[in-house]
């Protein structure tokens, strides 16, 4: 409806981060359905929500999505020729969702350096978002695609519009150190002499 689409949203960015902000209107905002807080929960694309995807070498092929529902559960996803997602891939970025009696608010913050992209200055991105407005079954997008790829339609960088004007600093090493220990014990009270936890 005309109400769900009137909204506003900003792409900015300071030297380390690119922020997106929307404001998402709802007509019947008590209808808003928003259940999954989780990182990565599977019922946050269920719920009310919106999906950034990101072709940052403009390749129109590969990207990243950034899903979030209205109540600030999230999730990243890698996208390889427009169809393979990674759901596994994990990046650091921020978000926070707020609700209140005309619909909900987003805010996202993602570092350039959880990102690849070319170089460093001025780019050129694909870029589409899509609302889902759960409770009405309806998908909005900034960048249509056609209506058989449903949801799916956001992994279609091929269709995706163009950002300009966005400058990157120096791609910096994308490293994540995960420290771990591994044991083991072992019994044998059967053996003679017996041992335990050796």
């Amino acid at each position: 409806s005309d109400d769900e689409r009137k909204g506003l949203s900003a792409f900015l960015f300071d030297a380390d981060t690119l922020y997106i902000s929307a404001r998402c209107r709802d007509s019947q905002p008590h209808r808003i359905i928003a259940n999954d807080m989780r990182r990565d929960g599977r019922n946050v694309s269920q719920n009310d929500n919106l999906s950034i995807s990101l072709d940052t070498f403009h390749d129109r092929r590969n990207g990243y999505e950034f899903l979030v529902n209205s109540i600030g559960g999230a999730w990243d996803t890698q996208i390889t020729d427009e169809r393979d997602a990674n759901r596994d891939w994990n990046t650091v970025w921020r978000t926070r969702a707020r609700r209140d009696d005309e619909g909900w608010a987003v805010e996202v913050a993602i570092p350039f350096r959880s990102l690849r992209y070319r170089g460093s200055g001025p780019q050129t991105w694909g870029i589409n978002v899509r609302r889902n407005v759960r409770w009405k079954n309806e998908m909005s997008y900034l960048a249509p695609v056609p209506r058989i790829f449903g949801a799916r339609g956001i992994l279609l960088f091929s269709q995706a519009a163009t950002l300009v004007g966005l400058e990157t600093p120096p791609a910096g090493l994308n490293l994540d150190i995960k420290p771990y220990m591994v044991g083991s014990v072992a019994a044998d009270r059967a053996r003679d002499p017996s041992f335990s936890n050796d």
